[in-house]
């Protein structure tokens, strides 16, 4: 395990899944179980897609549905990657080579997560080159706990999202999201499960409002998961599930860059 702290923010990270093991505010766990997930976050359906004209075939471990979830059957969080980092800098450096063929997917593909805790914030930077044409769909699923998950107040700066079928496979449908339970144009309690994708209209895609801290997400990405578990909820920032936007084709040769930011203050 290895810590790191600035000012206020202080976290845990292992080599297993890139993660980040505890994220603390004022030495306050807010947030844990936070593994990078690849190559595809979330879910493809029937475990297949086509590339090239080449249709690839991925191991099936969605454990109710029959689907490749969030990688496959031994993903990216899973996976022991490379740490480097400084003992007086708050930043740190993870890398991992994916080979050609791993859970199915093309390419040797190389991935970068570099982690960086300003005073208030935790940032998190993603970079990937891949060999051969590839699919490339990196999230962070940290889990977060501001208070009671029900009560947590949440804005998401999204318009639509994406409706999914019995096997939690998106229609197609950017569907919007003005007078359904999907609507969090404006802050109110986040009040039941959810586990869907919002499209994102900004930067700024989510401000969640709990007992002491207000948490900003801030990122590049088209896309957010909502995902809540009772004690806990994700923001998990991505392309949406079953290849449904083009850019999570990554062509030989050409650099991935990403880039998620977590910002909290006190209330």
């Amino acid at each position: 395990m290895i810590t790191i702290t600035n000012g206020l923010l202080s976290a845990d990270f292992s080599e297993i899944g890139a993660s980040v093991t505890n994220l603390r505010f004022d030495n306050k766990e807010i947030a844990t179980r936070g593994v990078i997930i690849g190559r595809y976050a979330n879910r493809i359906a029937g475990g297949k897609f086509t590339l090239n004209g080449i249709e690839y075939q991925l191991p099936l471990n969605d454990p109710d549905f029959p689907n490749t979830l969030h990688g496959g059957t031994v993903g990216f969080d899973r996976r022991i990657w490379t740490c480097s980092y400084g003992y007086d800098t708050p930043v740190i450096e993870f890398k991992y080579v994916s080979i050609d063929t791993e859970c199915g997917f093309p390419g040797n593909l190389s991935v970068k997560v570099r982690y960086t805790l300003t005073q208030t914030s935790l940032k998190i930077e993603y970079s990937a080159k891949s060999d051969k044409d590839t699919v490339f769909n990196p999230t962070n699923h940290i889990y977060f706990n501001l208070g009671d998950v029900f009560s947590t107040k949440l804005q998401i700066f999204a318009d639509s999202y994406t409706p999914v079928d019995h096997n939690k496979i998106p229609t197609g449908e950017y569907a919007r999201v003005q007078g359904t339970e999907f609507d969090f144009t404006s802050l109110r309690p986040i009040a039941q499960h959810y586990d869907h994708c919002f499209t994102l209209r900004e930067r700024l895609a989510a401000v969640a409002v709990g007992d002491l801290l207000t948490m900003k997400v801030y990122t590049d990405m088209p896309s957010m998961q909502l995902y809540t578990e009772n004690d806990a909820f994700c923001l998990e920032t991505q392309f949406p599930a079953n290849l449904m936007n083009p850019r999570c084709v990554l062509k030989a040769g050409d650099m991935f860059i990403s880039a998620t930011e977590y910002e909290f203050t006190k209330k």
